[in-house]
């Protein structure tokens, strides 16, 4: 067993770690909220992960193993809206890497190469900021690997802004359909948009954009006139 591979993962998962808990905690609480399933959350987070969690701070103690068969498991309900195909693809391959690294199963360089690759890319995404400590765990390999270091790349664009620092009850997502015929404004995990596809809503030829509050889905509606769905009472 590659001692020094095996290290860095584990690393690279502390990172993920570390980048996921504010973003899974943030919108599963706020899809429960806006669907109104607020007091069935605790019940069905212990039935993904267990009835060890607490239930005042439920993703306090989460390891990285938990948060990703948390997005796995309630992926549909929670997290289809804000990452596509390719992520959930993320997601399921680093809850395999996970589970070979706890078993410590050998991981050669291009295996470790590509497990810190993937952790750097979904970090990214969510625009997490333990993406660049990821990324130098990356960077590492890659000069292990080949002796150099990789060429720079530019920023990747992000699809989900996050901040850290706010606590999942300050988080309110929204989306607006900037329709022709009808401009509305949804919360996120609102029940009328179930229908759409992340890929669909994400498309600009469907007409909905997403914000990180009311106040700049507002913002971006200016005086346009615009209806408040009745379902989730954004």
């Amino acid at each position: 067993m590659d001692i020094a591979n095996n290290d860095r993962v584990g690393k690279g998962l502390a990172q993920l770690k570390l980048g996921l808990l504010p973003f899974v905690s943030n919108r599963f609480i706020t899809a429960y909220r806006a669907q109104g399933k607020t007091g069935q959350m605790v019940s069905d987070l212990e039935r993904i992960v267990g009835p060890t969690i607490d239930p005042g701070s439920p993703f306090q103690d989460m390891d990285v193993a938990a948060l990703l068969k948390v997005m796995s498991r309630s992926w549909n309900d929670v997290f289809w809206s804000a990452l596509g195909p390719v992520e959930r693809g993320w997601v399921s391959e680093l809850r395999a890497v996970r589970n070979n690294w706890a078993h410590q199963e050998p991981f050669s360089d291009e295996n470790d190469y590509r497990t810190l690759d993937s952790i750097c890319r979904l970090l990214t995404v969510i625009n997490s900021p333990q993406a660049q400590d990821a990324g130098m765990l990356r960077a590492e390999q890659w000069r292990i690997m080949t002796g150099q270091l990789p060429q720079p790349k530019k920023a990747e664009q992000t699809q989900i802004p996050v901040d850290p620092e706010i606590t999942p009850e300050e988080t309110a997502l929204f989306w607006v359909n900037f329709d022709s015929a009808r401009t509305t404004l949804h919360q996120e995990g609102c029940l009328t948009i179930q229908g759409f596809t992340g890929r669909r809503k994400i498309d600009p030829r469907y007409g909905w954009k997403y914000f990180s509050s009311r106040n700049a889905a507002t913002a971006a509606l200016g005086a346009r006139k615009f209806h408040a769905c009745r379902v989730c009472n954004p």
